[in-house]
């Protein structure tokens, strides 16, 4: 009889689009336990959880609205606290019996490159008392807007990583990724000594994807990537958006991982998710989420349109990458007033092309074709110009 009793704890913060597939995924791959700590959320999170532990009883949420409570900079350690309040709670139950725990968001997933092998039967193999640290593969952002998983894992590599634990060992520290623990010992994946990457907590020197890993879902597509933008309240920053986050990657061949998983058994994954979705009538509140991920999209977009005057250098890099029609039209009109703006300075629309190189290379080239025209044998201008053709070509991009 296998005595492992695992439970993960999430945050969640309007995440109803997400959460039925989520919980569906770490059930399947058998989990004991799911708690998620719903915070600041306006959505169908709770509906959600609520209908789905009716099913699952090893499925609750609790709210950690609380935090927001606390005066001075507590907030700024909401997930350091609610995981540890959490944890607490979880340890100090009387009937308590889990004897792992993972620390997880509802963009991230548990992955097993054996779709069939659940996590109490990965950690009985790996046969140790130490925790367990998966690497992160950061999920490449796809064109399809609310896609579940598919049996195709690419992504780029990451050093940081995400771990389960055993609660014998005894908890020193909470920290999202990799939990301080009094007899401090991680492994990787694969069985081999975890080494931290100098200076860089919670980051590993490499990165390991066999036989299991932490699939990373941060961006899915354009259009959600700017809806997670808008926070919808001002809450003291400059502009209503999070300033933490750094546009869509360009994807490097070199650091980028492939995954698939064997299709018969992925089929199986798929009818059971089908079956879990069917059993807890639980379409009509994912399509209902899923338009207040719309509507919040259409509300960053707003904030774009009314903070580009006076915040264009920090709003090209939260945009960067982003081709989404109403994102490129958006910065598109702004640029094009500050050209007119410019009186045919040459050097101010050069440098404004310069300035969008991170944001975007099409729209680069764009305004330093401007510049071209104005002076057609600029060394530098014809340089620049060469250099966003190579890589847009290089793209896929013309």
């Amino acid at each position: 009889m296998n005595s492992i009793r695992t439970k993960i704890i999430a945050v969640a913060k309007d995440e109803g689009a997400y959460l039925a597939e989520w919980i569906f995924h770490h059930l399947y791959k058998g989990f004991d336990e799911i708690e998620i700590l719903i915070n600041r959320t306006t959505d169908d999170s709770r509906e959600i959880v609520e209908r789905i532990s009716k099913g699952y009883p090893q499925v609750s949420y609790s709210n950690s609205d609380f935090i927001d409570w606390i005066p001075g900079t507590a907030s700024k350690k909401f997930q350091h606290l609610a995981y540890a309040n959490a944890l607490e709670r979880t340890l100090q139950h009387s009937g308590n019996t889990i004897t792992h725990i993972m620390f997880l968001d509802v963009d991230e997933f548990w992955i097993h490159e054996d779709s069939s092998i659940s996590i109490s039967d990965y950690l009985a193999a790996m046969e140790t008392d130490k925790g367990v640290s998966f690497s992160w593969l950061n999920e490449l952002p796809t064109s399809e807007v609310f896609q579940m998983l598919s049996s195709a894992f690419v992504g780029e590599r990451s050093s940081l990583v995400k771990s389960i634990f055993p609660v014998s060992r005894g908890i020193k520290k909470v920290r999202p990724h990799q939990p301080l623990l009094k007899d401090n010992q991680y492994i990787n994946a694969d069985g081999t000594r975890w080494e931290e990457k100098a200076g860089v907590d919670e980051n590993s020197v490499k990165s390991v994807y066999s036989p299991a890993f932490v699939y990373h879902r941060m961006y899915r597509s354009p259009m959600e990537y700017v809806s997670t933008l808008a926070t919808g309240s001002m809450r003291g920053a400059e502009i209503p958006f999070k300033t933490n986050r750094h546009g869509l990657p360009r994807a490097r061949k070199e650091s980028l991982v492939t995954v698939v998983l064997e299709h018969e058994k992925w089929l199986s994954y798929e009818s059971k998710r089908r079956e879990f979705m069917e059993e807890l009538d639980l379409e009509q509140l994912r399509l209902k989420s899923q338009k207040f991920v719309e509507e919040r999209y259409l509300k960053s977009i707003s904030y774009l349109s009314s903070f580009l005057s006076t915040h264009h250098k920090p709003l090209l890099k939260l945009f960067a990458n982003v081709s989404c029609k109403e994102v490129e039209d958006a910065f598109i009109k702004h640029h094009d007033d500050l050209v007119s703006t410019y009186a045919n300075n040459v050097e101010k629309i050069r440098d404004l092309a310069i300035s969008c190189e991170h944001y975007s290379l099409k729209e680069a080239r764009r305004l330093m074709k401007i510049a071209l025209k104005l002076r057609p044998e600029g060394p530098r201008i014809i340089e620049k110009l060469k250099y966003y053709d190579n890589e847009l070509a290089s793209s896929g991009i013309n």
